[in-house]
């Protein structure tokens, strides 16, 4: 596909669209990750066979989460490049999304370590801490809230997709070919992946574990996210892609069979370590490429969303759109009420003895209290008032 480049001006964010099954998927991938933590923590993951097998992959949540965020965050930069319109401002992107993650971050880090017993290290910690850069210490890199660790990631996503976006930009204007420019900056986002695991590979295994966590580790996984976006773009320029995106649209259930398929190979066939066991460099690949693989099966269905079927219904479900709309403070909370909530039911979590269905069930609804009041009384507050400041 080729644009014009006199097409191109700056200004401000365009092409942007509200995609209803979203939050539903929001809502799959955090509860995935709860119960997930809640198996570890009652020692079912351990002690259950088949299911313990299966809830050890829960953290299938998380590249859910990255994929979501690839998709959402780069969508009005793709539909700018397919349309040779305006680009989304810098300055509005950093903004919102610093509302997005860290005010909630630290309410939920504050009460934890004052009410729940969090702990922040010492010296440089509580820093690295409040800032989401933990990762970059091997020392710090799952203390605090072990799950922010993800967050990291997120943060430094963010501070690199509008300079990768208007590295795109530019080509696009110059040579007028969106699509092959789009598609090579992808495969070279894939490419740069592999290639930073392979080089961890050869490197300190202890340094290995740390850079584990970083950004190159897990680009494949926005990657996904950010194809969906650049396809669904070039869908009202192109019939082939409107054609395409139909047919996938089509067949949901296929979609989410699939992943459902992919799911019971990297939980029930590969025989992959449970825990913070290391994994080998080809188990590392073949996780890496299901999680991947379970991603983009999962967010077919939302993405082109025809309106029809079981699948849609449900990623819609006021109850299931209700999680989704909490689900960033049901992350953030969730891990340390699940530890508590297994010692207040007479469990033992340092053990990993408890009780998994009532540890679900006691920690999900204390959850959702805590994601509740930080979503309608932090997190819209602040973005109804500072988000959108400054936007034309």
């Amino acid at each position: 596909m080729r644009i014009s480049p006199a097409a191109h001006v700056v200004g401000t964010e365009s092409g942007r669209r509200r995609y209803a099954c979203f939050d539903g998927l929001r809502a799959v991938a955090a509860l995935a990750v709860l119960v997930h933590h809640a198996g570890f923590d009652t020692g079912v993951t351990y002690r259950w066979t088949v299911v313990g097998d299966m809830l050890a992959r829960g953290d299938i949540g998380v590249p859910i989460f990255f994929a979501i965020s690839g998709f959402l965050l780069y969508r009005p930069f793709a539909s700018a490049n397919a349309a040779g319109t305006a680009v989304p401002e810098k300055a509005g992107f950093y903004r919102r999304r610093f509302l997005r993650i860290y005010p909630a971050y630290w309410l939920a880090l504050s009460v934890l370590v004052i009410f729940f017993g969090v702990s922040m290290g010492s010296g440089w910690d509580p820093l690295l801490y409040a800032t989401l850069t933990q990762i970059y210490s091997g020392r710090t890199a799952l203390g605090g809230l072990p799950q922010a660790w993800s967050l990291c990631v997120e943060v430094s996503f963010y501070l690199l997709l509008p300079l990768y976006a208007a590295a795109v930009h530019r080509i696009v204007i110059r040579s007028g070919r969106w699509i092959a420019t789009e598609a090579t900056a992808l495969m070279s986002l894939v490419a740069i992946s592999f290639l930073y695991r392979g080089l961890l590979e050869i490197m300190d295994p202890a340094w290995k574990g740390t850079a584990l966590f970083w950004l190159p580790a897990h680009l494949e996984l926005f990657a996904v996210g950010m194809m969906y976006a650049v396809w669904s773009a070039a869908e009202p320029h192109s019939d082939r892609a409107a054609r395409a995106g139909r047919a996938v649209g089509r067949h949901p259930a296929m979609a989410w069979m699939g992943a459902a398929a992919a799911f019971i190979v990297v939980s029930l066939v590969l025989t992959l370590p449970k825990g913070v066991a290391p994994f080998s460099g080809p188990q590392l690949f073949e996780r890496q490429a299901l999680y991947a693989l379970v991603a983009l099966l999962l967010l077919a269905p939302a993405v082109f969303d025809l309106g029809q079927g079981q699948i849609r219904r449900f990623l819609r479900w006021r109850p299931v759109v209700f999680v989704g709309l909490v689900s960033y403070g049901v992350y953030l909370w969730h891990k340390t009420l699940v530890l508590h909530t297994v010692d207040w039911l007479g469990g033992d979590h340092n053990a990993l003895r408890g009780n998994f269905p009532l540890t679900v069930l006691v920690a999900l609804a204390l959850t959702l209290v805590f994601a509740t009041a930080s979503r309608y009384w932090l997190e819209e507050p602040l973005h109804r008032r500072f988000a959108n400041r400054g936007r034309r």
